[in-house]
C-alpha cells in the first residue's frame, strides 16, 4: 500500500541567513531498479513549476495563510517560495536559489513563476520584468493567490 505523502513547510536559508520559508508538495515517484547492490529506490519524477510568491510582508512558518497556500501547492503540484524580504538583490538571491537547486527540489528551472496575494500584483509584475531581463529568460506570470 502506497503511503500518504504531506506537503512540507520550512524555512530555507541564503549565505547563512534566514530568507523565508517554501511550501513544498509531494513529488511524483516511482521505484528504480538499481544493479549494484541490487535494490529499488524512489526517484522523484516530474519535476514541478516554482513560484516565487510576493505578499504583503514576510509569510512565516507560524502564518494563517500556509494552509491555504499548503492547499494551493498541493492541487497545482507547484514549489511555492515565499521570500522573508521583497528587495531586488534578495529576490535575485531566491532566484539563484532555486536554480541552484533545481534537482533536489524537483522543479523545472524552465519554469519559474511570480505570484502575489492581493494588493502585491504591480510589484511581482514589477519584479518579473527585471528577473526576465537580467537571467535572460521570459519568467511565466500566475494569477493572485485568495489566501
Amino acid at each position: 500500500m502506497e503511503e500518504e505523502r504531506e506537503t512540507t513547510v520550512g524555512a530555507f536559508e541564503i549565505n547563512g541567513e534566514q530568507a523565508g520559508v517554501f511550501i513544498d508538495p509531494p513529488s511524483d515517484v516511482e521505484m528504480t531498479y538499481i544493479q549494484c547492490p541490487p535494490s529499488f529506490a524512489e526517484t522523484k519524477v516530474n519535476p514541478r513549476p516554482a513560484v516565487v510568491l510576493f505578499s504583503d510582508g514576510a509569510i512565516e512558518e507560524a502564518d494563517g495563510r500556509i494552509d491555504a497556500l499548503k492547499a494551493v501547492a498541493s492541487e497545482h503540484k507547484q514549489f511555492i517560495l515565499c521570500p522573508a524580504a521583497f528587495d531586488e538583490d534578495s529576490l535575485f538571491d531566491c532566484v539563484d536559489w532555486l536554480l541552484d537547486n533545481e534537482k533536489p527540489l524537483n522543479i523545472r528551472g524552465d519554469d519559474i513563476r511570480f505570484g502575489s496575494v492581493p494588493g502585491s500584483e504591480s510589484t511581482a509584475e514589477g519584479f518579473r520584468a527585471i528577473a526576465s531581463e537580467e537571467y535572460g529568460a521570459e519568467f511565466a506570470d500566475v494569477e493572485t493567490f485568495e489566501v
